[in-house]
């Protein structure tokens, strides 16, 4: 199995349609291959306002649950035309997350808290896997909705500490 790679710069730039009508991954120019046992986030660094983790500011090692965010930022994005509030701007509390079907109503409440859950600021919030991420979306594809428990649940507190904090949204 090949090692897999962290992108570090997925936003709607970065994507391609091909004439085929499928989407491509573009510019790898920051991308690393991840080792658990190295720190992603030594080395060339850039950020995108609006689609870079907060842990892709320094705060901490980037990952797999780096490019969900950005993957979560992009789809935010491209379903509601608007980009969403820069990641280190909610750690402080100078702005929050809105809810995509405030945007787009046409948005599922499944769709929602997929973006919603990949956008968390902590890391260990998010989804955990792309694998994970995609199961996901395609039951709320199929009408096979969370949990009414876990639409309602509370997000847990910012506290800026150790490159992981709090999600922001509001439910």
């Amino acid at each position: 199995q090949p090692q897999p790679i962290i992108h570090r710069d997925i936003k709607p730039a970065n994507i391609k349609i091909r004439t085929d009508g499928r989407a491509v991954l573009v510019d790898f120019g920051i991308a690393k291959i991840y080792d658990v046992h190295l720190a992603t986030t030594v080395g060339a660094k850039a950020v995108t306002p609006g689609y870079s983790p907060p842990e892709q500011y320094g705060g901490g090692n980037t990952d797999s649950r780096s490019d969900i965010y950005a993957l979560g930022a992009t789809l935010f994005t491209l379903l509601t035309g608007q980009e969403p509030p820069e990641s280190v701007l909610r750690v402080v509390k100078q702005a929050e997350m809105p809810l995509p079907s405030q945007l787009n109503s046409a948005i599922s409440p499944g769709v929602e808290a997929a973006i919603l859950r990949s956008v968390e600021i902590p890391t260990d919030r998010r989804f955990q896997s792309v694998d994970e991420l995609r199961q996901t979306l395609q039951e709320a594809e199929k009408g096979i909705l969370i949990a009414p428990e876990a639409q309602k649940r509370k997000p847990a507190a910012e506290d800026g500490g150790g490159g992981a904090c709090g999600g922001d949204h509001r439910r």
